[in-house]
């Protein structure tokens, strides 16, 4: 009786378990994920399949991931971003022993994002959920990204333009770039001027790392605009400070208002390069030299924090200054012929040198007295 009352009981769970392994779909907890990331988000997410991988390291892999817009845009505009694969690798053992969650690789396989503008409002402004403040943070370790695509469309920068993301390994020999970098090219259009231009940047990752400082380097060509920079930003999710030599010419500072934000007046072409230093919330562009229209300037321009406004103070010196090249600084118009002509050292006349010097006609050069 015992025998028989032992299999009656054993089998049905058995069989249970046989059933749930040959047929097991992870796809069941998909609605769980979802309502989970769209909590996170503030947006709508949606996950075509779901895979779970158990062992030592969990490996966990969604499919087709769309973040939608949010409400109110346009129904034809493609959402906010479409993530064929999103691969997630979970340290099983490091949770069980430090109760931390770490994950030591993201993988993104061709993400498409689309950041679009609807009058005021922007797809790209996420709502997150504010985490418990007694919550740890997860551990985390590389983000990968293999042919990332984005597309820019915003009518109040008079931008569309298109962006190819992609991680790879530092190269060998870079002192810059050592635990691996980002690469982001860019081409179209940008303040109605054409944009080109390449980035480049240390791991994703390693933004969250306020002790390492982040390195830099960027090549950026918008419409007669270049910029040159490469160096090290210090916290850049706070932008507690950097140290960036940089370079930038072009047809007029003017242009430069579209690229920083920061409204300079008209000028002559003009070249700069210097070194770019931002700390304790005050800039200084240092050792610079550079050309307006045929002035000649080198340098040091510093920023700094004050009231009622921010204080601006230049130690500058040339050899050559033209005023009408500097005429918009002084309120007046580039070129402007009633300027005051150039002022540099004065050189002595013909006359005055001819006082200790005599010209030899025959030999047609300056005989000395």
């Amino acid at each position: 009786m015992r025998r028989n009352l032992w299999i009656r009981i054993t089998c049905p769970i058995l069989i249970l378990i046989l059933l749930l392994i040959i047929f097991w779909n992870w796809d069941w907890f998909i609605p769980v994920v979802e309502a989970r990331a769209s909590a996170e988000t503030g947006r709508p997410v949606s996950i075509q399949h779901l895979h779970v991988t158990l062992g030592r390291t969990i490996i966990i892999r969604a499919d087709g991931i769309t973040i939608a817009n949010p409400k109110g845009f346009p129904a034809e505009d493609p959402p906010l971003a479409q993530i064929p694969e999103l691969r997630v690798e979970v340290a099983a053992l490091h949770y069980l022993r430090h109760q931390q969650l770490e994950l030591p690789v993201i993988a993104l396989e061709q993400p498409v994002i689309s950041l679009r503008q609807t009058g005021a409002e922007t797809n790209y402004t996420l709502k997150l959920a504010a985490s418990p403040s007694s919550s740890t943070p997860p551990k985390l370790g590389v983000l990968l990204i293999h042919g990332g695509q984005a597309s820019v469309k915003l009518p109040s920068y008079k931008a569309d333009f298109n962006l190819a993301i992609e991680t790879r390994p530092a190269p060998a020999d870079s002192k810059l770039f050592t635990g691996g970098e980002i690469v982001v090219t860019v081409k179209g259009t940008y303040a109605n001027a054409p944009i080109t231009g390449d980035f480049t940047g240390g791991a994703l990752l390693s933004l969250r790392d306020a002790a390492t400082p982040y390195p830099v380097a960027l090549h950026l060509q918008n419409g007669t605009t270049m910029v040159k920079l490469a160096g090290t930003l210090n916290d850049p999710a706070h932008f507690a400070g950097a140290h960036l030599k940089l370079s930038f010419s072009g047809q007029n500072m003017a242009n430069l208002y579209a690229l920083t934000g920061v409204p300079i007046p008209d000028t002559p072409p003009f070249s700069l390069t210097g070194t770019a230093v931002y700390q304790d919330k005050a800039f200084r562009l240092q050792d610079f030299t550079g050309h307006v229209g045929s002035s000649d300037l080198e340098g040091t321009i510093a920023e700094a924090p004050g009231e009622p406004r921010r204080q601006i103070t230049a130690r500058l010196t040339s050899k050559r200054v033209d005023l009408t090249d500097l005429a918009g600084f002084l309120g007046g118009t580039p070129g402007n012929k009633n300027t005051p002509a150039r002022m540099r050292r004065p050189r002595p006349s013909w006359r005055r040198r001819r006082t200790v010097q005599n010209y030899c006609p025959r030999r047609r050069s300056i005989c000395r007295s």
